[in-house]
């Protein structure tokens, strides 16, 4: 190829690549400033860590704050109450007019309504004569089929009030019982009236061996050591 030459102009020569002066220093520069960045922002300073290391301990001890404490709750002892020691009242001791009454409520004869739905036990007094109780009793008997039965109903029943009385220790100096049923006059209008009574005193029912069985007490010695003050049959 011709070479082309100007009055003014020298010869340019061809220029071989490659980096010139001031590219390597430019390069240089720009290497070293990035390890100076590189090392001021990898390094942590000593005020970093001193205010890392009290947030450290200012967020645990919030946190303590914060957990709810274990609250150590004392077992209750229990109150040991005194129980109070039952008063004993002594029973008070019946009188012997009371133990009769209750004598008298208990025999079987005398519980519960007759036939004729009224009380078996009428109506009963207890006299206490000093020392010796007299004793009325008022029943009402029971019906049957016939007069005679009527009168042995009645007169088992008052060999029972007598036995179950008379085989007490009880003082008592005599036993009236009167049997009530009801009657009718001529003119239609009835009315209870005694229809049979009977009494033991005591003297006679001492007399009497209260060792033999209760059934031929009450109804073969009894009917014949009793008596009979009023008989309407």
């Amino acid at each position: 190829m011709a070479e082309i030459y100007n009055e003014k102009s020298t010869k340019i020569p061809n220029s071989k690549p490659g980096l010139t002066k001031t590219g390597l220093i430019l390069f240089a520069v720009s290497i070293f400033g990035c390890l100076i960045i590189s090392t001021i922002f990898s390094e942590p300073s000593p005020t970093d860590n001193i205010d890392n290391s009290n947030t450290n301990v200012k967020d645990i001890e919030v946190i303590k704050k914060n957990e709810p404490s274990e609250t150590l709750t004392p077992t209750s002892v229990p109150t040991l109450i005194p129980t109070s020691t039952p008063t004993i009242v002594p029973t008070k001791e019946l009188s012997i007019s009371e133990k009769i009454e209750n004598t008298i409520r208990s025999i079987s004869a005398l519980k519960g309504n007759s036939n004729m739905d009224k009380p078996m036990l009428k109506d009963f007094r207890i006299n206490d004569l000093g020392g010796t109780f007299d004793i009325q009793i008022e029943m009402n008997a029971n019906d049957n089929f016939s007069s005679d039965w009527i009168k042995t109903g009645i007169e088992s029943d008052m060999g029972e009030i007598y036995y179950q009385l008379y085989k007490t220790d009880y003082p008592i100096s005599s036993i009236r019982i009167a049997a009530f049923f009801p009657f009718q006059d001529k003119y239609g209008n009835a009315s209870d009236e005694v229809l049979y009574q009977t009494t033991l005193p005591g003297v006679e029912a001492d007399k009497i061996n209260w060792e033999l069985s209760e059934s031929n007490i009450i109804n073969q010695i009894i009917p014949d050591v009793w008596t009979v003050e009023k008989n309407n049959f």
